[in-house]
């Protein structure tokens, strides 16, 4: 039973690497989305630090379009980004599960080990005993 508890112990550990892969995937395409919509701002402010400097009214009446354009853009990230922390916490969640399964058989194969060695050591103190016996007998019959 204990090498079968070895096989759920490697696939736990598997399953454990697998998700910890997911979540690393989560959180970078969350960092990447953060980053979109980062630059999406700069590069609002750039254009609107461009369009109020240019006295031509071609610059001015297009920052509008573009403006609005970029809000929606931001909007659309905002929407994606929290979309993207609701998978990462639920990866998480599921990471944590997988963990305190592994954990689980981690102790159970530890505490079964331990018995099954302290059961050993029972019967080879037990066989030293008898022996011991058996020595101290012959050794008073021979007297």
């Amino acid at each position: 039973m204990g090498r079968n508890l070895k096989s759920l112990i490697k696939l736990h550990e598997w399953n454990l690497d697998e998700r910890r892969r997911e979540l690393g995937d989560l959180l970078r395409q969350h960092d990447a989305l953060i980053h979109q919509k980062q630059t999406l701002l700069q590069r609002v402010e750039e254009e609107q630090a461009v369009a109020s400097r240019s006295e031509e009214f071609i610059v001015g009446a297009s920052f509008g379009p573009f403006a609005m354009a970029s809000r929606m853009r931001r909007e659309e990230l905002d929407r994606m980004i929290a979309a993207k922390n609701v998978e990462v916490e639920e990866a998480r969640d599921k990471l944590n599960e997988v963990y305190k399964e592994l954990k689980t058989y981690e102790i159970t194969q530890a505490n079964r080990e331990r018995k099954e060695a302290l059961e050993r050591e029972r019967k080879e103190q037990a066989f030293l005993d008898e022996m011991g016996m058996l020595a101290h007998q012959r050794k008073n019959k021979g007297l």
